[in-house]
């Protein structure tokens, strides 16, 4: 767990808020993605697939109410949206940092 106030519903055991809010971050994080690339959404049916998020669907399948499993689970999510989003960024504007843009 990341300890900044963000986990709380993790901490609980509260199992549709760490869901919910997984998958909120996910399509906000791709909307990011495909924003870096140039790319417009214009159907968000395929929003976290075209942005190279789909694997978000096994984080939210193995969901659990223990609050370790939550925790993990939104750590995950956080962890491949910003991996991904930055290597968006990067691709976009190469020679420069995440933190200039």
């Amino acid at each position: 767990m990341r300890g900044n106030g963000e986990d709380e519903g993790a901490r609980q055991g509260h199992l549709a808020d760490c869901a919910g809010a997984i998958a909120t971050a996910a399509c906000q994080a791709a909307h990011g993605v495909l924003a870096a690339r140039g790319t417009w959404v214009a159907d968000e049916k395929h929003l976290l697939a075209s942005a190279g998020l789909r694997d978000v669907d096994g984080v939210l399948a193995g969901l659990t109410g223990a609050p370790a499993a939550l925790a993990a689970a939104v750590d995950a999510a956080v962890d491949a949206a910003a991996e991904l989003l930055g290597s968006a960024v990067a691709a976009a504007w190469p020679g420069t940092s995440a933190a200039a843009r």
